[in-house]
């Protein structure tokens, strides 16, 4: 029997919202201190 582990949930999450329309963006890139802060992506 396969574990669900918070990994899976989080793939099939990111999946599922990008078959909806929505664009995974990892959270450092857009932190206020990168070299493309969050606003950019508005």
């Amino acid at each position: 029997m396969m574990r669900i582990t918070e990994s899976i949930i989080e793939q099939f999450a990111i999946e599922l919202l990008g078959k909806s329309g929505y664009q995974y963006v990892y959270g450092p890139d857009i932190a206020p201190d990168s070299i493309m802060p969050e606003g950019i992506f508005r």
